[in-house]
């Protein structure tokens, strides 16, 4: 008896369910015909049309279908081979009844897959490492209306660059010497078909080696003990690095936000920890100290200062707005209030100088366009002097060659000459806004600049004339620059370390 009452249960719930929801039913359907390639908007009128779970046109599903109403679905005509075709809708109640009412004729016949004509090609046919190379499709018959590029990187067989998939690719130092071929895939309605270009000349040097790391963002690097580089990474971590290219060790150093890096009077590695305002040292041996600042302060750049001590730009936020810092290698903070602090000083980058003397780059935040260069003795006394104006500001960069200062004018895209007399001579420095500067070992002048993907190193002489820029991968924004201790520049930019040889 209880098996009779479960059953007589099972019936019941079965056809409250078929109640819920109703057989869809078709009754028109307008156009009534479209190509055999597709993509025709078919609109559907019938009713039952409620939790709609597929249309179709044949055994084929549509494209994509949208349900207006429980009267009405839009339905995108699929590729069908031509013929008079059933269109059916399934709902959680069942799926319509086919008449004459669904009727869809799909004329002519399907597209042909795309017929290669002429190979795609690559110019220039000379690829530069980390200069552009682009692709061209190729010619196709038969209409394609789809492209897509895969490059490939070949030395005894080819192999496929991860990521290289628009028709632009800039190949970077690790494909030197290897040929270029770029694989383009033409697609229509009928098809996909495949054709690779001709290989290109071998990929030539521009120049930079670059080491990859494994830290992202980095920002500061200088040269240490024992012929070895340090940097700091944005993300929490510094590594040490030899000359060779050979990542050596990585520190982590959480929620820091480590920037600038220089080498003290006692041989260890100084660094500003911009996210804890804090000063860092680091042993050769990867010991790390940390010595507080006031809530923040925001440490930014540093320099070993003629003293022997480590003198720091501290930005600020807020009510506590920058100062310039020192710190003695023994860990005692001494620190110094800059002018109109009403007007929210900011002090940027920081170099030893002329004059045994600290010469710094310095905003005022709330009074556009009084940038300012300020010249500070190892006694605290303090020196402003007015460059010309710059709208917008945004000063970067500050080095010392040939008894002269050299500081970054970033948003109006120029290096300016300054003497200890305060005269500023204004040189471009194209061909993105360029943003940390240092002394190269002949005496001239090394900056990195990067803008929209562009990224770039360019040695200037001190007369302000350009004669080299070397491209680095695009996006590697790069930062910190410094002379390594083989007399070769050196770049962190990115999650790689580059160098270039003078």
């Amino acid at each position: 008896m209880a098996g009779l009452l479960l059953v007589l249960v099972a019936l019941v719930c079965g056809v409250a369910a078929q109640a819920a929801f109703a057989l869809p039913s078709i009754e028109e359907v307008t156009p009534v015909e479209g190509p055999a390639a597709g993509g025709t908007e078919v609109t559907i009128y019938g009713s039952g049309f409620t939790a709609v779970t597929s249309v179709s046109f044949g055994t084929t599903n549509a494209i994509k279908y949208t349900v207006e109403s429980s009267v009405e679905i839009v339905a995108e005509a699929p590729t069908h081979a031509d013929g008079v075709v059933d269109i059916v809708v399934k709902t959680s109640g069942g799926e319509s009844s086919k008449s004459s009412a669904d009727h869809y004729t799909f004329t002519g016949a399907l597209p042909k897959a795309p017929v290669n004509v002429t190979l795609p090609t690559i110019t220039p046919e000379k690829p530069v490492e980390n200069a552009v190379e682009s692709a061209s499709t190729g010619t196709w018959t038969n209409l394609p209306n789809a492209y897509k590029y895969q490059w490939l990187h070949c030395l005894k067989t080819c192999e496929e660059v991860k990521g290289a998939t628009s028709s632009t690719f800039y190949p970077s130092y690790k494909y030197l010497g290897e040929t270029l071929e770029v694989a383009v895939k033409a697609e229509n309605a009928g098809g996909v078909t495949q054709a690779t270009s001709l290989p290109t000349k071998a990929v030539a040097s521009n120049g930079v080696v670059e080491y990859h790391t494994g830290l992202s963002r980095l920002k500061g690097i200088a040269s240490g003990p024992e012929e070895h580089l340090w940097f700091t990474a944005a993300t929490g971590g510094l590594g040490l690095m030899t000359t060779a290219g050979g990542v050596l060790k990585e520190y982590t150093v959480s929620e820091s936000f480590p920037e600038a890096i220089a080498e003290g009077s006692d041989h260890n590695l100084w660094f500003t920890e911009w996210g804890k305002s804090k000063i860092g040292k680091i042993t050769p041996t990867g010991t790390i100290t940390e010595y507080a600042l006031p809530a923040g302060r925001e440490p930014y750049d540093i320099v070993k200062g003629p003293d022997g001590n480590m003198w720091f730009t501290e930005q600020g936020q807020g009510t506590s707005w920058g100062k310039i810092g020192k710190i003695t290698t023994a860990g005692v903070i001494t620190e110094y209030a800059l002018p109109e602090e009403a007007s929210w000083p900011v002090p940027v980058d920081i170099t030893s100088g002329p004059e045994e003397s600290l010469w710094f780059t310095l905003e005022y935040l709330k009074t556009t366009g009084t940038d300012k260069v300020d010249k500070i003795t190892t006694a605290g006394k303090l020196t402003e002097y007015a460059p010309p104006k710059c709208t917008p500001g945004e000063l970067g960069g500050i080095t010392a060659t040939g008894g002269n200062l050299w500081f970054i004018e970033v948003a109006c895209d120029k290096v300016v000459k300054m003497t200890t007399a305060g005269v500023f001579t204004e040189y471009k420095a194209g061909p993105d806004y360029p943003r940390d500067m240092t002394t190269g070992p002949e005496g001239n002048l090394w900056y990195t600049s990067w803008w929209d993907g562009n990224s770039h190193v360019t040695k200037m002489s001190t007369a302000g004339a350009i004669s080299t820029e070397y491209a680095l991968p695009p996006n590697s924004d790069p930062a910190g620059i410094t002379v390594g201790p083989n007399k070769n520049m050196w770049v962190a930019a990115g999650s790689e370390v580059a160098t270039i040889e003078p």
